[in-house]
């Protein structure tokens, strides 16, 4: 969902395409910003490798992992996904985080040489892929934001010791500032833009552990806590300045504001709650910034781990998983489907829904078959089966509706009830993401290169090509050539 913006050095193997340094201008509106823009001017050096065509570099894929320490490989998201390797430059090793497309272009590049702007990679914590037309990377005091065009742009929060960077996404980054001292007590959130113009600042008591995640629209959710753990506090703060407090207890039934706007969905659920009528009640936020609390004819629980009420698809559709019905006596307990726009329901007795409902409103179960063992059925939001029973359980799923199920032997990749490919068990397979996934022979590749992409590392195991790769839908690898591009705008 986030976007990763670097300083720009073009590495061609073992030479480097340099960019030119860009101007910086300081912005005096308050003392934690310092903007540096730049359109990615670039003058050639000279090239070291032969095999280079009009100012691109083409390595066979082989050759790139062998050549190349790969460290990271990130999800795709419109378009792109953050890899992370390095390379041995006079005697030294250089770690480089860059955007590979699908054709396997890689065009920006962050160089822990620091040959522009005096980066170092090692300063930077998290990248975040592209939302909203926008990519970045930031350490606590410094954010890169690129754009598809090859466009970068700089906020450096140099100025206070205080100011901390805690989270960016699309264009914004939202910074933490805390200048309480002996005498007063006192912190605020900010919102800057890619630009480094303040967006809107809201005042706080001084808290520990803040975080907060990118929703969309402008709009941050923020969670942390007053002082002691006793006193927690979950918000959503929004660019037009407006800043709307969700009760403390809704992050209790598994719901912690990590949802995001994202493909015509205009809605997400930002809370859900035990009523003190033993009812559950949801809290669902607008791209306006605006809060409404829904009161469900359920009692939703988390008895089995997981979120008890899952996220809305564009049509409102949501799922209550372990629910008891309010309206009868009985403890039965069901799987309910409810639309927060309209209040249908429907309820079935199959208690293990896995995800949330896709875009055309479909949804996998884990259902036991009477053989003992387990079995994969689609279902529609009126809780009808649509699909015949898969042998094994689903293990990913997405609003697309490609569903990875793992039995005994294989993990089955499907699409619309149609098995696309195949791989044997030994393997390991993330969700799709915009049509790609990728692929690890084992549970420690898995783990080293995909588990907690966004924050770069620096250790990494020797792998080879046929170790880790990224996949299509039709379980064919992605590319068979890296192509380093010189990009002249």
């Amino acid at each position: 969902m986030k976007k990763k913006l670097i300083c720009i050095v073009f590495l061609f193997c073992l030479g480097l395409i340099g960019c030119t340094k860009s101007e910086s201008t300081k912005d005096e509106s308050n003392g934690y910003q310092e903007v540096d823009s730049s359109k990615n001017q670039r003058e050639k050096n000279e090239y070291v490798k032969d095999n280079v065509d009009n100012s691109n570099l083409i390595i066979n894929i082989e050759d790139f992992y062998s050549d190349f320490k790969l460290r990271k490989l990130g999800s795709f998201y419109d378009g792109y996904a953050w890899i992370q390797y390095s390379y041995i430059e006079d005697n030294e090793e250089k770690n480089v985080v860059s955007l590979i497309n699908k054709d396997g272009e890689i065009v920006d590049f962050i160089n822990a040489d620091g040959d522009m702007n005096k980066i170092q990679l090692d300063e930077f914590t998290t990248v975040e892929d592209f939302f909203e037309g926008y990519a970045s990377v930031r350490s606590e005091k410094s954010c890169y934001f690129f754009d598809k065009s090859n466009n970068y742009q700089k906020v450096n929060v140099n100025n206070s010791e205080n100011a901390k960077i805690i989270e960016s996404g699309g264009k914004y980054c939202l910074l933490s500032v805390n200048d309480s001292n002996f005498e007063k007590s006192t912190a605020y959130l900010m919102i800057l833009d890619n630009e480094g113009n303040e967006k809107a600042r809201y005042e706080y008591t001084p808290t520990k552990d803040v975080i907060a995640y990118y929703v969309g629209n402008g709009i941050f959710s923020v969670v942390g806590n007053y002082g002691d753990k006793e006193n927690q506090f979950f918000c959503y703060f929004s660019i037009d300045g407006s800043f709307t407090d969700c009760l403390v207890e809704e992050t209790e039934l598994g719901n912690k504001g990590e949802d995001y706007f994202s493909n015509g969905i205009d809605t997400i659920v930002v809370g859900a709650a035990i009523s003190t009528e033993n009812q559950t009640i949801i809290s669902i936020l607008n791209k306006n910034n605006e809060i409404e609390h829904l009161t469900l004819p359920l009692k939703c629980y988390s008895s089995y781990g997981g979120r008890a009420v899952s996220n809305c698809n564009a049509d409102g559709w949501i799922v209550c998983r372990d629910a008891r019905l309010t309206e009868q006596p009985s403890e039965e307990v069901v799987t309910a489907a409810y639309n927060i726009f309209t209040g249908e329901m429907n309820y079935i007795q199959e208690q293990f829904p896995f995800g949330y409902f896709d875009k055309n409103n479909i949804i996998p179960f884990q259902v036991k078959g009477k053989d003992g063992k387990q079995y994969t059925i689609l279902y529609n939001e009126n809780l009808e089966r649509v699909s015949e029973p898969v042998l094994g359980k689903p293990s990913a799923w997405n609003e697309e509706g490609i569903l990875e199920v793992e039995d005994e032997k294989e993990i089955k990749v499907y699409q619309d009830s149609n098995m696309l490919f195949s791989l044997s068990k030994e393997n390991k397979v993330s969700p799709f993401s915009d049509d790609i996934a990728r692929v690890a022979i084992d549970e420690q590749i898995y783990d080293e290169y995909f588990s907690g992409v966004d924050d770069l590392g620096d250790d990494s195991l020797n792998v080879s090509y046929g170790d880790v790769y990224y996949v299509d839908l039709n379980g064919n690898k992605l590319f068979d050539q890296i192509v380093m591009k010189s990009v002249e705008n």
